[in-house]
């Protein structure tokens, strides 16, 4: 259901009637995205932490009734993606969710450093081009609180350019993830690569089970040449 962009051309009992001058249509992403690559990673972290909460409560109450002779009761399932011997005190709770947190800022990273790179096709450069000049001017412009809006790409483009990036994270790690041996390098430790591929399966996992809330960008089309 990667609902990515596509070329639609006239259906084949029209092709003899097209003119040579006649130009293809290109179905764009409306941006900015109704549903932001920044809202799926903010709504992956709060439901991540609340399942790290309830098998973190139902682990510690399994303990107490062990204890206290009465394991035949039941107190519910653990969280389906949370390992309770990863989640066994209030500081590996706490680790977790700040190991959770830095994945998520490294996804959004690189999808602000490699989307004009490695994540449109040809027909959309265009449009990214038009939509961060207009947006420049944009940001100039107070919002009510003071702030100035952040319209870096994770804030404007939809979940389907978040599945792009997914192909592309093995390329772009292994040759930009270790430039100047950056302390931050998520290759620099298997710790950091195992922490890494466990939360990108589990947002993988996560967007599976949300397809319909996640992907609900719309189109516009436009004319192209052949």
């Amino acid at each position: 259901r990667d609902k990515i962009t596509v070329k639609v051309y006239p259906p084949p009992i029209l092709n003899s009637q097209r003119r040579s001058t006649e130009k293809a249509i290109t179905m764009l992403h409306v941006i900015p995205a109704p549903t932001s690559i920044v809202d799926i990673m903010g709504q992956y972290i709060q439901t991540k932490k609340q399942e790290d909460l309830e098998t973190f409560a139902n682990y510690h109450r399994r303990l107490q009734r062990d204890l206290s002779g009465n394991s035949s009761c039941s107190d519910g399932a653990v969280g389906e993606e949370s390992s309770m011997d990863d989640i066994l005190t209030k500081e590996d709770l706490k680790m977790n969710k700040k190991k959770r947190k830095e994945f998520a800022l490294s996804i959004l990273a690189l999808v602000d450093a490699s989307l004009s790179l490695f994540l449109l096709y040809a027909e959309e450069r265009e449009q990214f081009a038009k939509a961060m000049a207009q947006f420049a001017k944009e940001d100039d412009k107070p919002l009510d609180n003071g702030q100035t809006p952040d319209r870096q790409p994770s804030h404007l483009y939809p979940a389907q350019f978040l599945l792009r990036l997914f192909v592309k994270i093995p390329y772009l790690l292994s040759e930009f993830d270790l430039i100047k041996n950056n302390p931050t390098s998520i290759l620099l430790s298997d710790e950091k690569s195992q922490d890494f591929a466990r939360f990108l399966s589990e947002l993988i996992v996560f967007i599976q089970k949300r397809v319909d809330e996640s992907f609900t960008g719309k189109y516009h089309a436009i004319e192209v040449d052949d």
